[in-house]
């Protein structure tokens, strides 16, 4: 386990943060199975999805922890006899404790993951920070490419997903129609989907 980590300690470069490559290496290697970011309780009700989307784009930077704030806000009133929603309400200021007790949570779950409502959440998002139009496309890529690096390896290299890894390489050759190009469609991959947000 040891040397896992430090395999992953020297993946690092200056464009990801450490922190990206420790996260990298607890979902990877710590979990029996990445799937269980996205949960099922027993009953077959699908519970932290959106909150989980919502925790990764902050987590690469696409937005501040407010937006996952407000929705764990929304959450926590809707089910306050949640113990999740509580002890995440606890510590959301502090992503990385939120990130280690989602980890502990989801130890603990009968999990399903479901791949088509997790992509169109996130991609959901990844338009909204898009639109917003606070990031160069060549930072916006970047953190595309950070967000592929934490997806479930099961879905890495399935469209769109596999476009938030190459979809940047039009800048290389200072295409940056192209690039945006790939994005756009990227983001529309789900708009013709019955999964509601």
């Amino acid at each position: 386990m040891a040397s896992l980590l430090k395999i992953c300690w020297m993946r690092r470069d200056k464009t990801v943060p450490e922190v990206v490559c420790l996260w990298h290496f607890y979902l990877l290697y710590a979990t029996k199975n990445y799937g269980t970011i996205i949960m099922k309780n027993n009953n077959g009700v699908f519970l932290y999805g959106r909150i989980v989307c919502e925790l990764l784009l902050w987590f690469v930077g696409f937005f501040s922890g407010e937006r996952y704030n407000s929705l764990l806000d929304e959450k926590f009133l809707k089910k306050p006899e949640n113990d999740l929603y509580l002890e995440l309400e606890e510590c959301s200021a502090n992503l990385l404790d939120t990130l280690g007790r989602f980890k502990r949570h989801w130890d603990y779950e009968c999990s399903d993951f479901n791949r088509e409502l997790f992509g169109r959440r996130l991609f959901s998002g990844l338009r909204d920070a898009y639109d917003a139009d606070v990031f160069e496309i060549a930072d916006f890529g970047n953190r595309c490419c950070q967000l592929w690096h934490q997806l479930p390896s099961d879905i890495d290299q399935l469209e769109p997903f596999q476009t938030l890894i190459y979809g940047d390489d039009q800048l290389s050759w200072g295409d940056e129609k192209q690039a945006r190009m790939l994005y756009e469609k990227a983001f529309a991959f789900y708009d013709n989907s019955n999964f509601a947000l």
